[in-house]
């Protein structure tokens, strides 16, 4: 948190396989399997498996079936643009897409913003444990405008620079 970074070093990081997914509502380029620094989730779990905020400020449940987010105010992505509830938005949409929903049981119209750093996720089904489904990064918020198949723009400390197939990821 504080000092100065020294962007002279380099870090490589060794993968047995090359496992992304470059199409579809399932594309994950700059977020998982191998790397989960480029994108952030509202949610986060520590070491001792407790859910913390992220990009989210807290969350809370509203009966019968709804959660509201508090999104962080001055994140911005690493284009410039800022992290409000329409990006948010992107990301629920993005997981509706998702077969099923994806794990949170996700809807085109499941995200309803409240303003703009307020959103309310309804799942399709009953779902108490959206919460801890949040923090896996295939469900990380991405700059609006890009996607998980050529530019993983996010929030988190490293910036997506260029991917070759079965060969490398530099950030």
């Amino acid at each position: 948190p504080t000092g100065t970074i020294d962007t002279t070093k380099e870090l490589k990081v060794g993968f047995t396989e090359d496992q992304y997914i470059l199409e579809g509502p399932d594309a994950n380029l700059g977020a998982y399997p191998l790397n989960t620094n480029v994108v952030e989730t509202l949610i986060y779990m520590n070491d001792k498996y407790e859910l913390e905020p992220r990009l989210a400020e807290k969350w809370e449940f509203r009966a019968p079936n709804t959660w509201r987010f508090f999104i962080s105010k001055g994140v911005k992505f690493h284009d410039g643009q800022p992290l409000n509830a329409e990006a948010v938005k992107g990301m629920f949409i993005r997981l509706s897409k998702r077969a099923g929903g994806s794990t949170i049981k996700a809807g085109p119209d499941s995200a309803v913003v409240v303003d703009e750093y307020t959103i309310d996720f309804t799942p399709t089904v009953p779902n108490l444990r959206v919460p801890e489904q949040l923090v896996h990064p295939q469900n990380a918020v991405l700059a609006p405008g890009t996607d998980f198949t050529k530019n993983t723009v996010g929030t988190g400390p490293y910036k997506f620079v260029k991917y070759v197939t079965d060969q490398y990821i530099e950030y």
